[in-house]
């Protein structure tokens, strides 16, 4: 198992049966990490249990809230949901 990380931050390991792991990171308002070459995600606000973030990023790269890919297609077609548009980068709250 390859645990590694760059720059300052805390790596956990991968969960069992994965490649992936999870860099933990603190950050205060107006403050950013970035990923990649392109991708900027800045803390905007911090209110009680919300943090809301600001993400730049090219228009090719898809951004969603995780709750929304775990919804049954079913729920997407009846409606019970907001629009996936309007949680692509740029357009949701």
């Amino acid at each position: 198992m390859k645990e590694t990380c760059s720059g300052s931050g805390r790596m956990s390991r991968p969960d069992e049966g994965t490649e992936n792991a999870m860099l933990v990171l603190s950050r205060k308002i107006n403050e950013s990490i970035v990923i990649g070459d392109n991708i900027v995600i800045t803390v905007l606000k911090v209110d009680r249990n919300t943090v809301r973030l600001g993400i730049e990023a090219p228009q090719a790269v898809k951004v969603f809230r995780h709750e929304l890919l775990e919804q049954k297609p079913d729920d997407h077609l009846a409606g019970n949901h907001n629009s996936a548009a309007a949680d692509r980068l740029g357009n949701g709250q």
